[in-house]
């Protein structure tokens, strides 16, 4: 089942796991957000190329693969703010 664009979830219940679907690496139980393994970067939104006009401590977070180096997900927040996370209803 695809959680994404980019990642896939392999198995079912609580033995599931997520894994990037370029090249399977994978990033642990799909009980536990998988950001937490990803390469993070971020950057201060206002200091980004064209200027933006947000707070200082709007950051630009972008997760990317470890293994292979596929942009996974992006998301804005706050310096400080958990990481999103992504969940699946069935």
């Amino acid at each position: 089942m695809q959680l994404s664009q980019t990642l896939k979830i392999n198995g079912h219940d609580d033995k599931a796991t997520v894994s990037c679907l370029k090249c399977d690496h994978e990033f642990g139980s799909q009980t536990r957000n998988w950001k937490h393994t990803a390469q993070l970067n971020e950057e201060k939104m206002n200091t980004m190329g064209v200027p933006y006009t947000t707070g200082e401590g709007v950051l630009f977070r972008s997760f990317s693969c470890p293994e292979c180096g596929v942009l996974l997900d992006t998301e804005l927040a706050i310096a400080g703010d958990a990481f999103l996370e992504d969940k699946i209803y069935v």
